[in-house]
């Protein structure tokens, strides 16, 4: 019998994935990452030359890789956000199986910016170019004025027939499903557009999401001499939903939400979302902002964030949603709002909801109700309960890669945590600005949450209703809930019902708690749910 042999094919790669065979069986590729702490970042696509036969597989001691499209260095948010200069591979979104269109080509979906797109890399010329922004799938979708972009995901490629399987998603139109022929460059639409025929024309419901207005809004960072040394990442973009026109009370009534993304490295697109249609049909404007620690822009831009975490990250969404405030004729033109008349609110998950906790309290007298969705608010207390410890050391900038000679942190002989490290990691802490907070502050966990354990959550808000009163702080907690507070369709639904009700009480101080209950009952009506 055969004797098995296991090799690592990639011992000197940090973080490889998605490894792929091309067709022929000669080359196998795969994604990497530079030695860093940070859980998601910049990859480099790697290729292997594989060789013939099993028996000389077996017969190889070593395989040698080399770098098909690498990671860029020296670039410029500015350029890749305005000029569309490539700031490397971001592909965490999956990549299919089948992803090579012949033994030189292959496709794979990286985040670009705020949107989900996908590259077509000739591995033999190391070349890489957007798939999606070919002619014959742009023209596909020119029909929605109001839908600017779109995110689109690879699915599956058949190298011998040359058909792409890729599905498309924005807020206005839903998803697609659609076949692109490489070889014949033609488009086989596999789905319809929420508005595709006559009858859903006249839907009203479907009109109004046609309706939604989006847009995507770039900002640069305010100037501090904290941060002056990252002006190369001094530009970053929000994404701004505006509810559809006489639909909502938001013309009349303006209710203006800061939606604060987790991670902190992941990013925002404008896809398709029910919670964003939940919250838009409630009559809620919503900035999704994609501050500097992002990924899809560029790997400088998602480090430069740590050890900044609770001061640059909330500074970037303050400033952005200011100039909207600030601004209303200009981003609320279409609904002639009044600036003074706008109510402020925000809320956000995990990493958001650490924004969240950090906003309400380095800013006591914006926001006139808050919502957290397990939130990271004490960074000590979690630090010895959470599954990811070195996720806090990392983004508090105490241990950012590993010793590649000796695989070991780089603190080495020191002492992993001290008294001024711990200080540190408290100091980066919402909870330091605990005694700041006025606004209303609802917190939601799941019981079973080991990423962000709901204990820390718990201390919170005891010591703040505790200052605030019952009716300035509220906690629900969700058994056998896991950290995405989604694991089944009615928990996941309540969830969201006690976030738009909890805004509306305390957006809508001339309404008793009654209507409040309509509003949400008239919503769930409306969205069929």
């Amino acid at each position: 019998h055969a004797t098995a042999k296991v090799m690592d094919i990639a011992p000197n790669d940090h973080s490889p994935r998605y490894v792929r065979f091309s067709p022929n069986g000669q080359r196998v590729t795969y994604l990497s990452t530079n030695n860093s702490y940070a859980h998601l970042a910049a990859q480099r696509l790697r290729c292997i030359a594989w060789p013939s036969s099993s028996s000389t597989v077996s017969s190889v001691s070593s395989f040698t890789s080399e770098t098909i499209i690498d990671i860029p260095t020296n670039v410029r948010s500015e350029d890749v956000l305005k000029n569309g200069v490539f700031g490397g591979i971001f592909c965490y979104a999956g990549m299919p199986p089948r992803c090579w269109i012949d033994d030189e080509r292959m496709l794979l979906n990286s985040l670009r910016g705020h949107v989900s797109g996908a590259y077509i890399i000739n591995v033999e010329q190391k070349s890489i170019a957007p798939f999606d922004e070919l002619p014959a799938i742009c023209d596909r979708f020119r029909d929605i004025d109001t839908e600017i972009c779109r995110d689109f995901y690879v699915l599956d490629v058949d190298s011998q027939s040359g058909n792409v399987l890729f599905q498309t998603s924005s807020i206005q139109r839903g998803h697609t499903a659609n076949i692109y022929n490489v070889k014949n460059k033609k488009m086989h639409g596999l789905t319809q557009t929420i508005d595709h025929d006559a009858e859903q024309e006249k839907d009203t419901l479907i009109q109004s999401i046609c309706n939604i207005e989006t847009r995507i809004i770039q900002h640069t960072a305010a100037a501090d001499e904290e941060h002056k040394q990252q002006s190369m990442n001094n530009v970053y973009e929000s994404i701004l939903y505006v509810p559809p026109k006489n639909v909502t009370s938001f013309e009349s009534d303006p209710i203006f939400l800061l939606y604060a993304h987790g991670g902190p490295h992941s990013c925002n697109t404008a896809l398709y979302s029910y919670s964003m249609l939940s919250l838009l049909f409630s009559g809620f404007a919503v900035l999704q902002v994609n501050y500097r620690g992002s990924i899809g822009v560029s790997n400088s831009f998602t480090h430069c964030l740590l050890g900044n975490i609770g001061d640059m990250d909330v500074k970037d969404c303050m400033n952005a949603y200011n100039e909207i405030c600030q601004n209303t004729n200009v981003y609320f033109a279409s609904r002639n709002v009044d600036a003074s008349k706008l109510k402020k609110i925000v809320m956000g998950g995990s990493h958001g909801g650490f924004l969240t906790g950090h906003l309400i309290g380095q800013y006591p007298d914006v926001f006139m109700a808050a919502s957290s969705r397990n939130p990271v608010l004490n960074l000590l207390s979690m630090l010895f309960l959470t599954d990811i410890p070195d996720w806090i050391l990392c983004e508090v900038g105490l241990l950012l890669q590993y010793d590649s000679e000796h695989n070991e942190e780089v603190f080495g002989q020191q002492p992993l945590l001290d008294a001024d490290k711990l200080n540190t990691i408290h100091q980066k802490s919402p909870y330091v600005h605990i005694d700041k907070v006025r606004t209303p502050y609802q917190i939601l966990c799941g019981s079973k949450d080991q990423r962000v354990p709901m204990q820390q959550a718990i201390d919170y808000y005891k010591l703040l209703r505790a200052r605030n009163g019952d009716g300035n702080a509220r906690l629900l907690v969700y058994p056998d809930c896991q950290h995405s507070l989604n694991d089944t369709m009615e928990q996941e639904l309540d969830a969201w019902i006690n976030v738009i009700a909890w805004f509306y009480y305390h957006t809508k101080k001339s309404a008793k708690q009654q209507n409040v209950v309509d509003k949400v009952d008239d919503l769930i009506a409306r969205l069929n749910l």
